[in-house]
């Protein structure tokens, strides 16, 4: 059987399709529960999950959505007025997160899918971090406390640090009036990045390098495939094959590939990110490696080196 190859924006999908016959409809049971990977994507077993989500059928022709951790402690309430996978946009009033442990995570307010108003974010411990207020205008940054309660930001001026989901990556700078300004550093894993923000705007990010070009993952114009997406795809069609072990013993899954376009349009340190084995890794990177020059990307009218990485999925029909 010859692989599909489907390509859409940088996910290259390589499988084939079959033909299933659609369930009856059924009525829906007033109360509905998923396992869950994410906000938005059904886990495929239970043991795969990360929590469990319970969609309730509240008189008010809305859904009460609660997730809860696998340890039976309350994750996230909220109401939605969609019944789906993807309830952020039918969402309407309060929206509370919880730790693990029991304490509030964030406070905030949708409006028909929208954070309007101030969101309120706390440390595992119960203690306030921060106050963001959002409005038409954007993201006004309030109120800024560390750990022990010292505040760093107030009215919107001071120091301010960013948490994301990944241990150990965070963002510190200064905020003016709200907005992030200067110069942040990023912490990202073992790496430091440089990002230069204008009232808030990002005019980029970069990593030096010892002995060489700055690396850089933010620019004004990112650099491209000869020809578009369009062209991307059809490249990747062209050249790529479902390795063969892989396809023996039903293996599936997605390559990640990262590699630097230099400021001539080449590829250099050409990597994979996430592998999944059997083949896949080395044809992705096999792949990529056959790839024309790209147009480069430029920072404040200037090309320079820039990061990208490429999703490849592998999967296999029926």
């Amino acid at each position: 059987m010859k692989p599909y190859v489907f390509a859409l924006f940088l996910l290259i999908n390589i499988t084939g399709f079959a033909q299933e016959k659609q369930p009856e409809a059924k009525t829906r049971p007033d109360t509905v529960r998923h396992y869950m990977v994410n906000d938005s994507t059904l886990a495929y077993s239970e043991s795969a999950a990360k929590f469990l989500r319970l969609m309730i059928k509240a008189d008010s022709g809305m859904f009460r959505v609660k997730d809860y951790y696998l340890n039976g402690s309350l994750r996230m309430v909220t109401l939605t007025s969609l019944d789906n996978m993807n309830i952020r946009p039918g969402i309407n009033g309060m929206y509370d997160e919880y730790y693990e442990n029991g304490k509030r995570k964030t406070s905030k307010v949708f409006n028909k899918g929208k954070i309007t108003g101030d969101v309120l974010s706390y440390y595992s411990n119960g203690a306030l971090r921060c106050v963001e207020t959002y409005s038409a205008d954007g993201v006004y940054l309030k109120q800024f406390l560390d750990s022990t309660g010292n505040q760093l930001t107030v009215n919107g001026n001071g120091k301010w640090i960013k948490y994301t989901h990944s241990p150990g990556e965070r963002l510190e700078g200064n905020v003016i009036n709200g907005k992030e300004e200067g110069e942040w550093n990023w912490y990202l894993g073992d790496k430091i990045y440089t990002t230069l923000y204008k009232k808030g705007k990002i005019l980029y990010a970069k990593r030096d390098v010892p002995n060489g070009d700055p690396i850089f993952i933010h620019v004004d114009k990112n650099p491209s495939f000869p020809g578009g997406l369009g062209a991307l795809r059809g490249f990747i069609i062209k050249n790529i094959e479902y390795p063969v072990k892989a396809r023996l013993n039903n293996i599936q899954g997605t390559v990640i590939i990262t590699f630097i376009i230099e400021t001539d349009g080449s590829l250099s340190d050409i990597r994979v990110v996430k592998g999944m084995g059997a083949g896949c890794d080395e044809e992705a990177m096999r792949v990529i490696t056959l790839s024309p020059k790209w147009v480069p990307g430029e920072s404040l009218g200037k090309q320079v080196r820039v990061q990208r990485s490429i999703p490849i999925s592998f999967r296999l029909g029926s």
